[in-house]
């Protein structure tokens, strides 16, 4: 039966059971990180004004080393070449070819999180994630760019298309189910078997196939408005009863609530990974949906989203009209929220607010105001000196070693309080800490305070 759900099936058993073909086409082969990799030579189809920006941008630094305490990879490695400012060091000592762009260089680069921390704390407000980001295109123009694993080369490839990303998604399911996986998994080696081991434990035990959500829900009592909901590329598949908790909540505050089928990936794991154009085209699929629609709001659920919606990846600017607001943000700035009405809850929530939350949208504060609108509710923050849970996006899959390290992290200092569950608001976090629990005793419950709301308001 499987053969007839996917006329193509033995094709790709056949290409991953070929050890040959899984280094070559899928992987580069594993290397020593102490080999001395082949370098990247200047590509001359860069403009000089390319690097000339970027050459700016590090001229902003004025190495005073603040960044470095706030740093998560420098907090594990205690190495200037895994802080902010031994990174920019790193990218204009490239630029100016004083160093080659060779595979060490790279991953001092890549392991850089991107949390953003240093950026809000630094007294010359060296515009970091701009520059990283422009360096990793740089460098993935370049022809001797490290290329990454194969879960990530697919993801990139499978999120240029909502409708490619579920053929992906429904296609990772199925070969789990059957068993290919874990045959797969069994004959194969090195980076091939742990990409595979970590997709079939951390990820798939989390998937279900989403319910088809109606593209429109009326609002409840007299209309405040409209609103459309962005639902990004993993919310539907790994938490779809937070997406209906949304709703719900939206619709009792008098809101009508759009969720188009059509909209894309909001773009962010691809201008975080070098693919500019990429992302720039996810985000004008959205725009085009969006402004066609008579809202007053996009309202996103996981920060690193409504980030990636407002950051422009293109040339041309966001349409005035559209303003996108994070979920709490936009719950505080209404005035529909005084008529919702809420149970008694005596609960301690352990809040962990996402770096995208904290050290880019910089409104953290008002997810703690909307849970503490619960009576009952006490939120205990988890500790500022934690750092970032290490999932930010695709890294779990590109540096899963530092990636546990840090999700560890932050599963210890909850473990050592005493709460009901954890909430979150981004969904890659959740995706990762809750991936990380699957490993362990799982006791801790993870939720979005549209969870929360919609339980107080008497609707599990």
């Amino acid at each position: 039966m499987l053969v007839l759900f996917f006329p193509g099936i033995f094709h790709v058993i056949n290409t991953l059971c070929s050890n040959t073909r899984l280094q070559n086409i899928l992987l580069i082969p594993t290397r020593s990180i102490q080999t001395l990799p082949k370098s990247i030579a200047p590509n001359e189809s860069i403009p000089g004004t390319v690097k000339d920006s970027l050459l700016e941008l590090t001229d902003h630094c004025v190495s005073c080393g603040m960044c470095l305490p706030s740093c998560p990879t420098y907090a594990l490695a205690n190495a200037e070449s895994e802080s902010p400012r031994g990174r920019i060091a790193l990218i204009r000592a490239i630029l100016q070819e004083h160093i080659d762009a060779g595979e060490k260089a790279q991953e001092h680069l890549d392991h850089c999180l991107l949390c953003r921390r240093c950026e809000r704390i630094c007294p010359a407000n060296v515009s970091y994630a701009e520059l990283m980001d422009g360096m990793r295109e740089y460098l993935q123009k370049s022809p001797g760019r490290k290329k990454g694993g194969a879960i990530s080369r697919l993801v990139y490839t499978a999120l240029r298309s909502r409708k490619r990303w579920s053929a992906f998604l429904l296609l990772g399911l199925r070969l789990e189910r059957s068993g290919i996986l874990a045959a797969v998994s069994r004959i194969s080696s090195g980076r091939v078997a742990s990409d595979i081991q970590r997709l079939r434990t951390r990820i798939l035990p989390m998937i279900t196939r989403p319910e088809p959500l109606r593209s429109h829900y009326s609002a409840i009592g007299t209309s405040l408005g409209e609103v459309a909901l962005f639902t990004g590329c993993m919310q539907e598949w790994v938490s779809a009863d937070t997406i209906r908790s949304a709703i719900t909540v939206l619709t009792r505050m008098g809101y009508a609530v759009y969720v188009p089928e059509q909209q894309q990936c909001c773009g962010a794991m691809h201008v975080h990974g070098g693919y500019r154009q990429q992302a720039c085209d996810l985000q004008l699929q959205n725009r085009e949906l969006f402004k066609h629609l008579p809202i007053q709001a996009i309202i996103g659920l996981s920060s690193a989203c409504v980030v990636g919606l407002t950051e422009n990846a293109c040339d041309t600017p966001m349409p005035a009209q559209l303003k996108v607001f994070e979920f709490c943000d936009f719950l505080t700035s209404s005035p529909g929220l005084q008529r919702l009405s809420f149970k008694p809850m005596p609960r301690t929530l352990l809040l962990h607010v996402p770096c995208t939350h904290k050290n880019v949208l910089r409104k953290e504060y008002q997810v703690e105001q909307v849970l503490r609108l619960v009576p009952g509710i006490d939120v205990v923050p988890l500790p500022a000196d934690n750092h970032c849970c290490g999932a930010a996006g695709i890294y779990m899959f590109e540096n899963p070693v530092v990636a546990d390290q840090l999700g560890m992290r932050a599963l210890e200092r909850a473990g050592t309080g005493d709460f009901d569950e954890m909430v979150t608001t981004n969904i890659g976090c959740s995706l990762h800490l809750r991936g990380l629990l699957l490993q362990g005793d799982g006791a801790i419950r993870l939720s979005h305070p549209a969870d929360i709301l919609c339980k107080a308001m008497g609707k599990d």
